[in-house]
């Protein structure tokens, strides 16, 4: 129950969501989750994480895919180029981090197209 609750928020754990990948805070929504100081002192990666909030070239975001014809973790691609990785689905819902510039158009009733069929994604409600 507090899985499926955690994913329909929107709320990442990179641990068990996205094993494995390289992510930067605000692929996460770090930024929006109030998960990183700007007005802090030093800390590791500081450097990348202020380039991208203050010159807005955030490449990956988190949204909610809330329907889909297959809800595979993983890769997600269009035309064989990666957009975006899938975490785990919980009942018919499931977060991923998608390639703001590669998911295309999104159509009518916020659904993509992609390798894997066509998705219905959400952004989450606090973003």
């Amino acid at each position: 129950e507090w899985e499926q609750h955690r994913i329909q928020l929107g709320i990442p754990d990179p641990s068990s969501d996205f094993f494995g990948c390289n992510l930067y805070p605000h692929d996460i929504m770090m930024d929006k989750l109030n998960g990183i100081d700007m007005t802090k002192g030093c800390y590791v990666g500081q450097e990348v994480v202020s380039r991208m909030e203050h010159k807005g070239n955030v490449k990956r975001r988190i949204f909610l895919v809330v329907e889909g014809e297959t809800l595979e973790p993983g890769e997600i691609t269009n035309s064989g180029r990666s957009v975006g990785t899938m975490g785990q689905p919980i009942n018919q819902v499931a977060l991923a981090i998608l390639r703001i510039d590669r998911i295309g158009e999104v159509g009518e009733n916020n659904k993509i197209q992609t390798d894997q069929g066509i998705l219905r994604i959400r952004t989450p409600d606090y973003a």
